[in-house]
């Protein structure tokens, strides 16, 4: 992530607006007194909304691992239970 004071992006706004574009990485901006904001590409912003919709949709995620299990595990890969390759995303309920 890209971080800047809000003097530094206010000074090379069109320098910031373009990385972010084109590099696709959030950058973050310091506010000292109103706190901090992060400042993605659009693109990036409603990719991130769609994966977390379908991270939410129990059914679509099964869906998807089902259709993940359709063909062989790479090897070297260790369990394929979507317990284990989702924890790390899954509430304390659904683990």
């Amino acid at each position: 992530m890209i971080t800047a004071r809000i003097s530094e992006y206010r000074s090379n706004l069109s320098t910031f607006h373009n990385r972010v574009l084109s590099d696709h990485e959030p950058l973050r901006i310091i506010g000292p007194s109103r706190g901090d904001i992060v400042i993605l590409a659009a693109e990036d912003f409603q990719r991130l909304q769609e994966s977390i919709t379908v991270l939410k949709d129990r059914a679509t995620l099964n869906s998807l691992f089902e259709g993940r299990s359709a063909f062989p595990e790479p090897a070297g890969k260790g369990s394929s239970d979507i317990k284990d390759v989702f924890t790390d995303v899954m509430d304390d309920k659904h683990k």
